[in-house]
């Protein structure tokens, strides 16, 4: 069994090595979660579907401001993919669920089958809303006055002779906010009212708007022991940066037009993240493709689903994954329920088309089972992230930390790791991160590739590796 790790682009990489070499590909690339405009989206699949299999759009930042994630990879990549792959052989592949679109039309447009989409289902996830109530009351209610403010500002600055730059770097603090207050395509925003305090002391002629920007006192009525983003206040969570987690104020409405938007929002809780199942064209029939290249199919058995003594190998795996935290709550929806037992060798109606008959004689026996809704699931323990221990963390002479934002629990890509590869396979992760899928590989005795392009994350993965001999 061996690990091998490179330090490059994964295209570059991919480019020199030999056909049909590769078992299986398990890879959390990026997602892309970056503000890609839909007419830019729509650029780069023109680009696509005409040839350019490279192009992404000219976007920055993505998930956390990373910029490796600003779009999923183009299908340059993938056509990769698919050449160093044996016939029938099969890539996992995790995707975003705002983008896994374009993550699968990427894959498609490579040539392969998208055989199955998994969800990956988990409890824990932080929903990045905003309150659009208090994002109205933050206006004193007059937000839809934006347009009207945005208009007498740009008016001021351009009576000035001044650039929006110039206004960036003297009331923005070298940011590019300036261009959301006079209105960008994607919308317009007023300036903070501690920015329009300082705008107004240049520019007075505004003065006239500084109520109508003014956020309007919200009454606290109540606490909640969660702050957005952070974790739960009474159980001591903490940020990546440190900060720990505090109670909050609820309040309510200040204005009609706040009170008429309360309880609404922008987003959902995020609670399934995709992965796509994809295979290499079959030379010839499945039968003959697996004899040929020893891949093309599915290890069933070896991933089964625990059942306990009624069922000892376990039960079919599905295509839906659970964490913990949402296979107590199927079951606390589905309650307990038991699932019938059969005895071999008796008579059934003829026409049934279970599995356990034939001819209308049950096959074989199953004592049935007793339990909720989500002994049918393969279940995983979850974390908001990845456990502690599985999430190598580097610190630097400095102080500061090398640490990947997207780490997927070790159980998980172990169990997606043998699904996919024959025994004494070879697994290609060509988006290697912080080394999640090298070390399932080596738990489940495989050999394995990673490809990383970021030479912080090569220091992780080579940690993680090293520890995980001790």
């Amino acid at each position: 069994m061996t690990i091998n790790v490179f330090n490059a682009d994964c295209l570059e990489w991919l480019r020199q090595q030999p056909n049909n070499s590769i078992d299986s590909i398990v890879t959390d690339p990026p997602y892309g979660l970056s503000n890609t405009k839909p007419a830019q989206v729509a650029d780069v699949l023109a680009a696509w579907v005409t040839g350019d299999t490279e192009a992404v759009p000219a976007t920055k930042g993505g998930f956390m401001g990373k910029d490796w994630d600003s779009f999923v990879p183009p299908p340059a990549v993938w056509v990769e993919c698919m050449r160093v792959l044996k016939p029938g052989g099969h890539m996992a592949v995790f995707a975003g669920a705002r983008t896994q679109d374009l993550m699968g039309l990427s894959i498609r447009l490579a040539g392969f089958e998208i055989r199955d989409t998994l969800g990956w289902i988990y409890g824990s996830g932080f929903p990045k809303n905003m309150d659009i109530g208090k994002a109205i009351d933050k206006r004193g209610g007059n937000a839809h006055l934006a347009k009207e403010i945005g208009k007498a500002i740009q008016e001021a600055r351009e009576s000035r002779g001044l650039t929006k730059g110039w206004c960036d770097e003297r009331f923005c603090g070298g940011t590019t906010n300036w261009s959301w207050f006079e209105g960008r395509p994607t919308g317009i925003r007023p300036p903070s009212i501690e920015t329009f305090k300082d705008i107004v002391s240049e520019w007075p002629e505004l003065g006239v708007y500084a109520e109508k920007v003014a956020e309007a006192e919200r009454e606290v009525v109540g606490k909640s022991s969660h702050k957005s983003g952070i974790g739960n206040a009474t159980q001591g969570h903490y940020t990546v940066g440190g900060t720990k987690a505090e109670a909050y104020n609820i309040t309510a409405p200040a204005t009609p037009e706040a009170q008429r938007w309360d309880g609404w929002g922008t987003a959902l809780k995020p609670a399934i993240e995709p992965i796509i199942l994809a295979r290499k064209p079959l030379d010839g029939t499945v039968a003959s493709n697996v004899l040929a290249h020893g891949v093309g199919g599915l290890n069933i058995d070896a991933c089964r689903v625990p059942s306990g003594e009624p069922a000892p190998a376990g039960r079919f795996p599905a295509n839906v994954l659970l964490d913990e935290h949402a296979a107590k709550e199927m079951d606390k929806q589905s309650g307990v329920l038991k699932s019938g037992a059969h005895k071999a060798g008796q008579p059934r109606n003829a026409k049934s088309k279970s599995s356990y008959t034939l001819n209308g004689i049950t096959t074989y026996e199953d004592a049935g089972s007793v339990g909720g809704a989500s002994r049918f699931f393969p279940v995983f323990k979850y974390n908001a992230k990845a456990p502690k221990r599985e999430r190598p963390v580097i610190v630097r002479e400095d102080g500061s930390k090398i640490q990947h934002p997207t780490v997927k629990p070790e159980k998980l890509m172990s169990w997606l790791v043998e699904l996919i590869t024959p025994p004494g396979g070879t697994v290609l992760d060509p988006f290697a991160g912080s080394g999640t899928t090298l070390q399932a590989a080596r738990n489940k005795g495989f050999n394995a590739i990673g490809i990383e392009a970021e030479k912080d994350y090569i220091e992780l993965i080579n940690q993680r590796l090293n520890e995980s001999e001790k």
